[in-house]
């Protein structure tokens, strides 16, 4: 290698530190592996040079052959000279392995110990092993090191290469796998929910930092996450859900963490709305998860008394699941700065929100810090310090979040998907209902008006006048939507109605609509195909207008008109008698739905469903149920005034349905 007089670290890629595997050159003159530049252009999502940043105008640069001849060489005149030695070259700088000075010594009595001698003194034995287990753990990092792309820092930030899947955008999730699942080991599944900004990307990091026995002395810190910096704490940095499969076969276990979108985001409830329709269609899915070991409610440690906002947030959450997962929710505290975390728990308490207790009938609970990954002032002793002590706090954490894991058993999500398609049914009847509703009121405005024209007609041609006369008649318009309230609508364009809005999705696919059953809608008159339906910016509104007729077109169509008329009126009069059917049935479907959460629900008193109560109580006397209507105030009753409700109450049905 001398022969060369060049070095490894000469030849060694910027992203991965290792020698140039097929090295390709950037108009800038600095050199890459080419996996190792696409692979960092497709996670920083610009294609800028790791180095210097200067932006390449190139997809595909082209190979740099000289260095990739020279990488050649330096490899096969060091295999050859590894072949040569009896010392072991460190894979990673491709140096002979040394032991330090002071560990020379100590070492070297111990390997030239006699076996007779090692079998007197068992210690011995032990320093030898925890020797070797130094070593191992060097090695695995070093493995670690090589299946990641490198940012160089202190602590230095190591990627891990993942495979992703359901990157199609019509999926409602995405699956990011690093290692092949060992059935072998023992499996756990984490449910990451909480507020935005709370650190969850962060805590997960920690996760995976913990379970390959990271140490504080190694400066090197994993991540599995995407990084978007770009992110406010305001603005969640998950957008969809994302499960990790995380099976090193460096760890005793494997896990999996479903990772949700922060609730709370600026972009507003609907996105909110949207998590627990991803989770599931997660659940649903032919290699979704059907169980979760522990659902992990992630909350700042300095929340004190909880906001109208927060109280929504606490709310939405404990909304997702059914009463059977209340033993395996746990309350994960981060941005600790070790004290005990009082006002939070204060907070907790305030917001009734529910999770497993321990022995004093206490929640359980976990304290986080989140500086990990955070460059540390070597130069500066107090930071130092206060690394250290971050560190140790949130690996103090996470041993006591695994050791529960070791006890705690997993529970079926089977409720819990219950409880999400119950609420989605909810929503769709009341939806469905208020439409119902209106066209209600429209019907009976033109039957009024029809029997009106009708009398007096009758009456103007009985006693021969001359006359004309004006009848209101009822037609569609299309107009544009109203953008704060969605960006699309789905409309049936043979019924002229509104399908879906607001909520409709911003998906182009028809068929992904949740009104879309077996290739038809289940909201308009006639329950069309889907291929009658459209989705664009515009609405269906109803306008009227007057229509006149002379007294000599009504007299010569005089006998034809009254028959017109009465048949007219027979046909606004089964529409109405259809319609009250359907609004009976819609009542009564959403009565049930209500009443099927009130039994499997954790929340039982969701803002989702009380932002419906008075509107469905009001149809139920309508319907003449005394009953039911009282059981419905009595969930009212007990969930009180203002609230979630006081967040979410501003947003809804602006559209003006009532």
């Amino acid at each position: 290698m001398a022969s060369m007089h060049v070095s490894s670290e000469e030849l060694s890629c910027p992203v991965c530190c290792e020698i140039f595997k097929s090295p390709v050159l950037l108009s800038c003159s600095h050199s890459f592996c080419e996996e190792c530049l696409q692979q960092f252009w497709r996670i920083t999502k610009t294609q800028e040079c790791p180095v210097c940043k200067r932006r390449s105008s190139k997809d595909h640069p082209p190979y740099n052959l000289v260095l990739k001849n020279l990488c050649k060489s330096f490899l096969k005149e060091r295999n050859e000279s590894r072949s040569s030695e009896s010392e072991e070259i460190c894979s990673l700088y491709s140096e002979k392995l040394k032991l330090k000075q002071e560990d020379k010594k100590s070492y070297q009595i111990k390997f030239n110990t006699p076996l007779k001698s090692l079998q007197e003194k068992p210690k011995h034995k032990e320093n030898i092993k925890d020797f070797e287990e130094t070593i191992q753990h060097i090695r695995n990092k070093k493995g670690l090191i090589k299946k990641s792309i490198l940012i160089k820092g202190n602590p230095a930030r190591c990627l891990l290469k993942t495979k992703t899947g359901n990157l199609d955008q019509s999926e409602l999730y995405r699956k990011m796998t690093f290692g092949e699942r060992d059935e072998n080991k023992p499996h756990k599944v984490i449910l990451m929910v909480g507020e935005t900004g709370t650190g969850k990307t962060t805590l997960i990091n920690v996760m995976i930092n913990y379970m390959l026995g990271v140490q504080r002395e190694d400066k090197v810190w994993f991540e599995i996450t995407d990084d978007q910096c770009d992110r406010t704490s305001f603005h969640s940095q998950t957008s969809i859900i994302t499960v990790y499969g995380f099976y090193p076969q460096e760890s005793p276990i494997h896990l999996t963490i479903i990772d949700t979108p922060g609730y709370g985001d600026t972009r507003g409830a609907d996105l909110d709305k949207q998590i627990a329709k991803s989770l599931c269609s997660l659940i649903k899915s032919a290699e979704g998860v059907c169980e979760v070991d522990a659902v992990c409610l992630v909350i700042n440690a300095h929340h004190s008394r909880p906001t109208v906002r927060q109280q929504y947030i606490f709310d939405s959450v404990q909304s997702l699941f059914g009463k059977d997962v209340l033993e395996n929710i746990v309350l994960l505290f981060t941005h600790s700065t070790g004290a005990p975390p009082k006002n939070a728990l204060t907070a907790v308490e305030e917001a009734k929100i529910k999770c497993t207790v321990n022995d004093k009938k206490k929640p359980v609970f976990f304290l986080f810090d989140n500086c990990q990954s955070e460059p540390a002032d070597e130069e500066d002793d107090e930071d130092e310090q206060r690394l250290d002590q971050s560190w140790n706090r949130s690996f103090r954490g996470m041993e006591g979040l695994f050791k529960l894991l070791d006890t705690i058993k997993p529970k079926s999500l089977q409720m819990t998907q219950d409880v999400l398609q119950q609420r989605k049914k909810l929503d769709t009847n009341i939806y469905s209902l208020r439409s119902r509703v209106q066209k209600i009121k429209q019907k009976q405005k033109e039957l009024k008006q029809t029997q009106e024209a009708l009398e007096k007609n009758k009456k103007d041609v009985k006693n021969n006048k001359n006359f004309e006369d004006e009848v209101e008649v009822s037609y569609k318009v299309k107009v544009d939507i109203d953008h704060s309230l969605a960006s699309v609508a789905m409309c049936c364009t043979v019924c002229q109605e509104n399908c879906h809005y607001p909520g409709c999705w911003r998906i182009s696919g028809l068929l992904w609509c949740e009104m879309i059953k077996n290739n038809h809608c289940t909201v308009c008159t006639n329950k069309c195909h889907y291929s009658e339906h459209v989705k664009e910016a515009k609405i269906y509104v109803t306008k009227t207008r007057k229509k006149k007729g002379t007294n000599e077109e009504l007299k010569k169509k005089y006998n034809d008109k009254i028959r017109e008329d009465e048949s007219l009126v027979k046909k606004l009069e089964e529409d109405l008698q259809e319609l009250e059917t359907q609004k009976m049935k819609l009542v009564n479907e959403a009565f049930h739905c209500v009443e099927k959460l009130q039994m499997i629900a954790l929340n039982t008193d969701s803002v989702f469903t009380l932002q419906h109560i008075d509107f469905l109580i009001e149809k139920i006397k309508e319907i003449n149920e005394p009953e039911k209507a009282e059981i419905l105030k009595n969930i009212k009753k007990r969930a009180g005034e203002g609230g979630a409700l006081g967040y979410i109450n501003p947003q809804l049905y602006r559209q003006g349905l009532s």
